[in-house]
């Protein structure tokens, strides 16, 4: 905080109108008052002009006793000009796990987990927060030696991905 020191057009810029100081954190406060810190702005992405929080859908897919692990990020998608959430999720089955080769084919076993996943997800959140970018079934998800998910490694991991929405033009054919 001593940038701000003495520095008024440094604390103009740190304080909102009200005095408030935006730290960057997103959090909420539970039913017992309780401020929890939940993500940053920064790894916020834009989905149609919103605003989605990644750890948010990590969350819920987490929520699965399905899901060991799981990681969200954006994928953009040119003709919509937005990104699009896409999850890496790590299945709590063994079976499942070993299904989970670099490009390897979508079992009806992976299947039925994706339709699963893509159930959970509508059922909890706002139609712009759907895994539009699919779902790849991965064997692990990048962390750092402190936990935290790499997500920028995320784009260069290699599983099975499975397609849980039909794009404009595949709906046009119909």
């Amino acid at each position: 905080m001593t940038c701000y020191l003495n520095n008024k057009a440094a604390t103009d810029e740190a304080l909102d109108s009200e005095g408030w100081f935006h730290t960057g954190d997103v959090g909420k406060v539970d039913t017992h008052g309780h401020l929890w810190i939940t993500d940053r702005l920064k790894d916020v992405m834009k989905v149609k002009g919103f605003q989605v929080s990644p750890s948010e859908l990590e969350n819920i897919l987490c929520g699965s006793p399905s899901v060991a692990d799981a990681a969200v990020c954006g994928l953009f998608d040119a003709g919509l000009a937005s990104e699009l959430p896409r999850a890496y999720v790590v299945p709590s089955s063994k079976h499942l796990l070993a299904q989970c080769t670099p490009n390897g084919p979508i079992t009806p076993e992976l299947q039925a987990l994706a339709q699963d996943i893509k159930q959970l997800v509508e059922s909890k959140t706002v139609r712009y927060k759907w895994l539009a970018g699919n779902v790849v079934f991965v064997p692990a998800v990048p962390k750092s030696p402190s936990g935290k998910i790499l997500r920028r490694m995320l784009v260069g991991v290699q599983g099975v991905e499975v397609k849980l929405y039909l794009s404009r033009a595949e709906k046009a054919k119909l």
